[in-house]
This record gives structure tokens, sequence and C-alpha cells, in this order.
């Protein structure tokens, strides 16, 4: 192989290696590595055609190898064995095949327009299917591969249909950078896209130690991970402040910063909202119950007098709400303690019968 293709083969993204879905960006790919190959795109669209072999052997055996080359280069940017075995034919095959008939095969197999196709790449750039077990790339090459192939059949869809088609289909687990990409002032360019959710992707795993599932948001009082989405999430950790019981200007759903419970995207965890429910029916149950009337404190005296008790009204205010909401009676009736009522009844000043 010459140099100069060598060369150029190295630089081939591997994920645009042919496979049966991906036509269109394959041969973009193709077109972009070897353009500064003359002699290799020459091959392939025919242009250079063969000298006589009776009468021009000298030139026919260097442009016999570079062909060998050229369809050499071609079978190692195919991903898949049966599109290799189905059009690249062995070099004994005689007749001999030579590279654009490689290149036209190809372009015959996968460039035809057909209702059943334009329906089948429709759906994979305007309904694709996010499965967050598996690299974003994945996902998102799909879609511009289909994106591709139908430019390839005359049906070009609008560019912005991909950034489109990208933010609105991601997996749920994706939801918090999703906002951050849709709510910026202008659109996010495809390469910043492709950025943002790969670095969340492989952050995700690298943290997570490489599981199937890889969308690590925080640590939680017992020290497992979470990820998001996750109904297991408790309400640990810095990220939220479930019901917002700092206070502060901040989302009355999560507790965080910049924006209203109305417009908050984040799903509370199946733990928090237990844990809510059941803390408003020991609340409920508690003033039901009425079991505490009014409350004496104690003050630290050196001489034991009347002074050593003091009455908090505040707190008697509070029990007898509490009270009165729990218990029929009428407005005028006051609950004191037992105790409040034996020192009133031994201070009040007993008066002599006539």
């Amino acid at each position: 192989m010459s140099d100069s293709i060598f060369t150029a083969l190295k630089t081939f993204d591997p994920q645009n290696r042919l496979t049966e879905d991906n036509y269109g960006a394959w041969i973009r790919e193709v077109e972009m590595t070897f353009v500064m190959c003359s002699s290799f795109m020459g091959h392939l669209d025919g242009t250079l055609v063969a000298p006589n072999q009776a009468t021009e052997s000298s030139l026919y055996a260097p442009w016999l190898a570079t062909d060998k080359e050229v369809i050499a280069t071609i079978y190692k940017t195919i991903a898949s064995n049966a599109i290799r075995t189905n059009h690249i034919k062995p070099f004994s095959a005689v007749p001999r095949q030579t590279a654009a008939q490689v290149w036209e095969s190809l372009k015959q197999a996968f460039v035809r327009d057909s209702r059943a196709l334009r329906f089948e790449l429709k759906r994979r750039l305007y309904n694709p299917i996010h499965d967050p077990s598996k690299p974003v790339m994945d996902y998102i090459n799909d879609i511009i591969n289909a994106h591709a192939s139908l430019s390839d059949l005359g049906h070009k869809p609008p560019s912005v249909d991909i950034t489109d088609s990208i933010l609105m289909h991601l997996h749920p687990s994706f939801d918090v950078v999703r906002a951050s990409l849709i709510t910026q002032s202008t659109d996010p360019s495809l390469e910043t896209i492709k950025k943002v959710l790969d670095d969340f992707y492989r952050d995700g795993k690298l943290k997570d130690g490489g599981g199937e599932t890889a969308f690590y948001v925080r640590k939680g009082k017992d020290g497992y991970r979470r990820r998001a989405g996750d109904s297991s999430d408790d309400d640990a950790g810095s990220d939220y402040d479930w019901g917002n019981t700092r206070g502060g200007d901040a989302c009355h759903r999560c507790g965080r910063p910049g924006h209203r419970s109305t417009k908050c995207i984040i799903d509370m965890p199946q733990k928090v909202k237990d844990k809510i429910i059941q803390d408003a029916r020991k609340a409920r149950r508690a003033r039901a119950a009425g079991k505490e009337d009014a409350k004496l404190v104690h003050m630290e005296s050196d001489a034991e007098s009347d002074d050593d008790w003091h009455y908090d009204p505040i707190q008697h205010s509070m029990n007898v709400r509490a009270n009165m909401a729990s218990v029929d009676e009428p407005s005028s009736t006051v609950f004191i303690s037992e105790e409040l009522r034996d020192h009133l009844s031994k201070s009040q000043p007993k008066t002599k019968k006539k």
C-alpha cells in the first residue's frame, strides 16, 4: 500500500465504518479522508481507467497494484462482514473486479429510493430510541446517519432537525443535561451537543465504575450511589433540598435556586414522597390527640415561692389553638393543666363566710 493511502487510512474515523445503516456518513468519511489522494479517488469514480494490458503493459502493472490497494482500503473501512462478502470479490476471481466496480456495487445497494426505505430513515431521524445502557454517541450517530441517507436519496431534511431530534428523544436520565442545553439563549451547535452529552455519559461511566447504566448524581446518606431518574434516590446530598427546608429564594419542590416549582423538571424520589406523606399524617394525629394542654417552665431559684413557677403564655396559646381545632368546644373555653389549676386555686384568697 502506498504511503499516502496508508497514512490517510490511519485518520479514518472507526465510528463511520460502513454498516447497514450509515452509508451516507461512510461515503462522506471516505471522501474527506482520501481527498488528497488523487489516484485513490480516481480509481473509485472510474476516471483513472485501466491501460491496455496488451499494448501498455508497463503502465498497466502499476495501475493494477494501485487498484488493488484501493479495494483493500475500502475493505478495511467496512464494518460488516456480510457487506464485504456481497460486494468485494477475491483478487483471484475471474474476471477481476476493479475498485470502480466495488464502489458502484455499494452505491446501487444503498442508494435506492423507495417508500419503505424513506419511512425507515424518517423513523430513525424523527422517532429514535435512546438506550442509556449504550454509548450516547451510538444514539447520536444513528440520527445523523439517517439524515445523511435521506439527503443521498434527494430528500434532505433541515439540518436543525438533527439537533432537535437528539434533544427531544433523550432518555429521562439525561433530563438535567438536556435542560441545560435547551434553556440556552441561542441554539447550541451539533458539535456542542455531541461533546456535552458524551462528556455527561463518560463522566457517569467513570464515577459508576463502568456499570451498565452510569448516570451518577451524588451519594446519599447510606453511601450508595444514585442515578438521575432513579426512583430510589433519597433526599440526601447537597444537590437537592426536597421541600426547600432551608428556605430562601429557591424552588419549593427540589430546593435548588434558579427556577420555580411550577417549572421544576426534577423527579422527586419515591422515598421523599413517602416521607412527606408520613410526616403529614403524624402531624394530623398529634393535633387530634391533644395530649399536651399547656407548658410549665420551672425557673431555677434559691427560694421556694410562687415565683419559682413561670407560666409560658406563648406555648399555652399554641396548645389551646391545637386543642380547639381538635375538640368541639365553645370558643370561650380555655384549657389549662391540672397542676396550674391547683396552683391558681391555692393562691386564691379565701373569703370568710358571713
